[in-house]
């Protein structure tokens, strides 16, 4: 792989792209993540955001997925999914989903998919700036 892109070639930028939407995402969580755009949730303890590079196929080198998992108590929350693919080397929103909250209880709130759209463009926004 070194060798076809080189250790700054556009995969190794294009990784870097991504842990810097990835950092950008991070700060402004609880801008984007609040009670107030999901009164729903309320009270929220704490946003973790993790996520997952992948090498695709030859025509898409690399996608990720992003989850941001929104605790409210220590067994519920809410899991949001946002998946990216790379093209002429920008990032880009392909899909976003919710997941079950991984937990021996049930969320006790269910979050709509429009809900989860809203929040679509301002993730976008963290990886093109």
């Amino acid at each position: 792989m070194n060798q076809t892109w080189g250790k700054d070639g556009p995969l190794a930028n294009a990784k870097k792209s991504f842990l810097n939407g990835l950092a950008r995402l991070k700060e402004r969580k609880n801008e984007i993540f609040n009670e107030e755009t999901l009164p729903a949730l309320k009270p929220i303890k704490d946003i973790q955001i993790t996520s997952e590079l992948k090498k695709a196929d030859s025509t898409h080198p690399l996608e990720a997925v992003v989850r941001v998992r929104i605790r409210v108590s220590k067994d519920s929350g809410h899991v949001k999914v946002f998946w990216f693919s790379l093209h002429d080397m920008k990032w880009t929103v392909t899909r976003c989903a919710m997941e079950p909250w991984e937990s021996d209880h049930p969320p006790k709130v269910q979050i709509e998919r429009l809900e989860t759209e809203q929040f679509v463009e301002q993730v976008q926004a963290c990886f093109t700036q």
